[in-house]
């Protein structure tokens, strides 16, 4: 079952390769730290601002650049053995896998080549992100939805799928050997 693997790989890729291009075209045509609303009627809500962001998620951690490159190296470790290594991966574990490591692919990129990551993505009262950031949460949730709700269900339909086993039984002669003694 190889195929599992390459569809990681190949939807990993994909995310990295959107991640890249859209920062590059943000770093391009946007103003460093200046809104810029494409669509006017999301402007309450929604809107792009291209910053550098030298911390994780939400900001949160500053100036922390080697801890996160040494993170996103043993994240994309764990998820590639882990892919290589586990021969049946469910089709939302695979897909959730593939989502987190383009992300962290494209964030150590960033982070590696100039020191930062780039983040333009503003959600207003929430976050500045990105396409990696995006997808290392959405993966993360189906993920952790799997977990919750999909690997129980899983568990207990293999399990009432296989076959019990039946009590030992006695024969008679067996039943009154044991009564004699």
């Amino acid at each position: 079952m190889r195929q599992r693997p390459l569809f990681i790989f190949l939807v990993a890729f994909i995310v990295y390769v959107l991640d890249r291009v859209s920062k590059h075209l943000v770093s391009i045509y946007l103003v460093l730290n200046e809104p810029w609303y494409p669509l006017p009627f999301l402007k309450p809500i929604f809107g792009l601002t291209y910053i550098h962001n030298t911390g994780a998620a939400f900001g949160i951690f500053q100036n922390q650049n080697l801890f996160f490159i040494i993170v996103a190296i043993i994240v994309i470790t764990v998820i590639v053995l882990y892919v290589r290594t586990t021969p049946r991966l469910d089709a939302l574990i695979a897909f959730s896998l593939a989502l987190q490591l383009g992300g962290a692919c494209g964030n150590l990129t960033d982070r590696l080549l100039v020191g930062y990551v780039t983040d333009f993505l503003h959600l207003k009262y929430f976050a500045i992100s990105n396409v990696a950031d995006v997808c290392i949460s959405l993966g993360t949730v189906l993920l952790g939805y799997h977990l919750v709700f999909r690997a129980r269900s899983l568990a207990e339909a293999e399990h009432s799928a296989s076959p019990q086993p039946s009590p030992p039984t006695t024969t008679g002669d067996e039943h009154m050997k044991s009564e004699a003694s």
